[in-house]
């Protein structure tokens, strides 16, 4: 007779069991308890420790205070628990998967699979449920003891929002449990997975910029959209966030919300899918499967074919670059030193997962047409990348695909980076950007003169300063571009329109530009006062930098003086030229409301600024005392002082002990 498992018999039989749900209450209680607990701690007791501290210099927290801190709670704290928990969840409730003996049995109880699954799965909803309620009833409860106004809604959106995520994640945990019959597999499979797109998006875009030039390498903590949407945890981590909402005149706090709960709601149907895609896998899955490292059949070359790409595209390159790229120019890459890297590491990935899956060494003989497979992929895709089939250097996004542009600017002596939604001046940067391109090969032979004389103590310094650019293309539909220059250029390059350092110097002078970059949301019709920078030398010669406090009156004036600036371009005209910047510095306090906030904005002056100069001297704010000095001009102070040093050193024999008497013996 051929025997059956109940669990798998389409026979109608209970889609929940009772006794199986107690039974992972008691068993599983610890995790449960130390879930309760830690929010316990974290939520209410930290509120009435807030709300009844004692201390009369700590004034009891109002509604706008206890609203974020809840909130607050909900945004950071709940993503990373429901984070932790769910895998430890998943684990235990899905453990019995993962060994023979377990799988059996629970799989011989009156149970179909499908009840199996629910039961399982809901019983765990119902631990995070039931502590994310206990919270909530205490937290209520500390609440009513204090003097200030309930922020129920706060509290009804932390609760939401945990229960949410708790969800996401479970599920999430859930579904990598299906996949695997090993335990410990179970908190690598949902870490990789959480991380696996922005990884991807990252080696993606590293790889790319040993080919292509002025392709953004990533490192920036930047990554694409669609990597971040595919990582619920890091998208989540900085689009769901808190802040306060204040009145027109920034004088009273109206409201305090928390931003990306759109993103929850999504997410939360996300979960719900992991729920149904686990219990689908759940129930074709072969109980024979417990041990093994993959537990689905179509998974496993998905699962030997992506830990050999990622190692291809990850462990590939760091050999590279521990091996041919440290001795190669900035400007050039070895073509060779690539394939030989990529399909060595992408092969040991290769072998290795096939290792882990067959539970065995000896797989060299059976798996040789997939490691040839692979050596063809990564050979053609190598190629393809270096030949940048798609275009990808030289693409520069259409003016109305573009809805901001975020760049960043760093100088010979100064740096700063802001956003603009102008049309004027997205039309200007998207001129840099397609000269920049244009420009390739003349700038990767100044990138390469340059490295030589890095690497080398006999040859001459280039006579070139070097500046960064990086633009960040924010595009209809949510996409970006984000692309990386430095440019190497002399000083009469600046004002040559033939140059890409040109056009940027032209958008630099543009005075909307100025006012984004260099006032950064600060209003000069506002300002109550400032500190002026100046240097200074002593007796030795060192330069010190001393700051003069401005009245009021005199930040007006100056600020007048910088806006006459701006609006005539001068001050950005000379933001690339060395001998033009200045020592000298201001920072300017401008005021936001009534309360006295202030924003502080710093200038950094320059030779151009022709009516702040002027009116600095004119005020008696520098002087003799407090000198305007260029970069230049410091530094050659600093080295005559050295000099003269040196000379009457060198002209005293015997140091600091004053002059050694030198005696001539008299011939015998």
């Amino acid at each position: 007779m051929q025997s059956k498992t109940s669990s798998s018999d389409p026979v109608r039989m209970p889609l929940l069991s009772g006794t199986l749900f107690r039974k992972n209450l008691t068993r599983f209680w610890p995790l449960w308890a130390a879930y309760a607990l830690i929010w316990t701690l974290a939520l209410p007791l930290t509120l009435f420790t807030r709300l009844h501290s004692g201390y009369s210099y700590y004034p009891e927290p109002a509604y706008p205070d206890l609203a974020r801190d809840i909130l607050s709670s909900a945004s950071d704290f709940s993503l990373y628990m429901t984070l932790l928990f769910g895998c430890l969840m998943a684990m235990a409730l899905y453990s019995y998967l993962c060994t023979a003996r377990s799988v059996g049995f629970v799989h011989t109880l009156p149970i179909r699979r499908a009840g199996l699954f629910w039961t399982n799965y809901l019983s765990g909803l119902f631990m995070f449920f039931s502590a994310h309620v206990l919270v909530f009833v205490l937290t209520y409860l500390v609440l009513l003891t204090g003097s200030a106004s309930m922020p129920m809604r706060e509290l009804v959106i932390w609760l939401g929002v945990s229960c949410c995520l708790s969800v996401l994640f479970f599920s999430f945990g859930v579904l990598c449990a299906m996949f695997t019959g090993q335990v410990l597999a179970i908190p690598v499979f949902f870490g990789v997975g959480n991380v696996l797109a922005i990884g991807i998006d990252y080696l993606a875009r590293t790889f790319s910029s040993i080919f292509l030039y002025g392709y953004q390498s990533g490192g920036s903590g930047g990554f694409t959209l669609w990597a971040l949407r595919l990582s619920p945890a890091v998208y989540l981590s900085r689009n769901l966030r808190v802040e306060y909402v204040w009145d027109e005149s920034y004088t009273d706090i109206l409201s305090v919300r928390i931003l990306g709960l759109g993103a929850v709601w999504i997410y939360v149907a996300v979960g719900v899918a992991f729920a149904l895609a686990a219990l689908a896998l759940y129930c074709c899955r072969n109980s024979e499967t417990a041990g093994d490292t993959v537990a689905v059949g179509w998974a496993k070359p998905v699962f030997k074919y992506g830990v050999a790409c990622c190692s291809a595209l990850g462990l590939g390159q760091g050999l590279y670059y521990l091996t041919w790229g440290q001795y190669q120019f900035q400007s050039d890459y070895s073509l060779a030193g690539v394939l030989v890297c990529m399909i060595l590491m992408g092969l040991l990935g290769y072998f290795a997962a096939e290792m882990l899956m067959k539970k065995s060494f000896r797989v060299f003989r059976a798996s040789w047409k997939g490691a040839a497979v692979l050596t063809a992929v990564l050979l053609a895709f190598s190629l393809c990348m270096s030949m940048d089939l798609l275009g990808l250097e030289a693409k520069v996004p259409a003016a109305e695909d573009i809805e901001s542009i975020s760049y960043s600017i760093s100088g010979p002596s100064q740096y700063f980076d802001a956003e603009t939604e102008d049309p004027a001046l997205i039309d200007l940067l998207r001129e840099v950007h397609g000269r920049s391109v244009a420009e390739k090969d003349f700038q990767m032979d100044r990138s390469r003169e340059y490295d030589r004389w890095l690497r080398s103590s006999n040859l001459e310094r280039p006579a070139y300063s070097s500046m960064y650019l990086r633009l960040t293309y924010r595009l209809a539909g949510g996409s970006e571009l984000s692309r990386s220059y430095t440019y190497y250029y002399l000083k009469e390059e600046l004002t040559d329109s033939k140059f890409a350092v040109c056009a940027l110097r032209a958008f630099c002078a543009e005075p909307q530009a100025q006012i984004e970059y260099m006032l950064n949301g600060g209003d000069l019709t506002k300002v109550s006062g400032g500190e002026f920078e100046y240097f200074t030398f002593s007796e030795r010669g060192s330069s010190s930098n001393n700051w003069y406090s401005l009245t009021t009156d005199e930040a007006r004036a100056v600020a007048t003086a910088i806006w006459e600036d701006i609006q005539s371009g001068r001050a950005g005209q000379n933001l690339f030229d060395e001998d033009s910047q200045m020592t000298n510095s201001l920072e300017l306090y401008c005021l936001m409301d009534q309360h006295n906030q202030t924003n502080y904005v710093r200038i950094e002056l320059n030779t151009g600024m022709r009516s702040t100069l002027q009116v600095l001297e004119e005020l008696g704010i520098a002087g003799e005392e407090r000198p305007l000095m260029t970069e230049k001009e410091r530094r050659e102070t600093e080295n005559a002082f050295y000099n003269e040093t040196l000379a009457e050193e060198e002209g005293v024999i015997g140091g600091a002990d004053g002059p050694t008497e030198i005696v001539a013996a008299e011939a015998a």
